[in-house]
């Protein structure tokens, strides 16, 4: 029998320092998807040519994705949605 293997990470995920925690887990590595930057390219693409130089203000970047984790610290999820015991 043979050892199941983790997934493989993508080449290109942007890993960083962080440390926080969400749900009483420490969290001290931030990892940003390359999925991320791939939905942004289809945003712009998906929008009228007049309109591409204002998309700044709605695309994600890496800061703007630290900023919404460390807000998260210490929060408690809401009641909606989530099974507490």
């Amino acid at each position: 029998m043979t050892a199941k293997q983790p997934p493989q990470e993508p080449a290109n995920t942007i890993t960083d320092k962080c440390d926080i925690s969400m749900l009483g887990i420490r969290r001290t590595i931030l990892k940003i998807s390359p999925h991320c930057w791939k939905r942004n390219l289809e945003f712009q693409a998906s929008k009228k040519a007049k309109v591409r130089d204002n998309l700044k203000q709605w695309l994600l970047d890496k800061e703007i994705i630290k900023d919404f984790v460390q807000q998260l610290h210490e929060k408690e999820p809401e009641e909606e949605g989530v099974h507490k015991k």
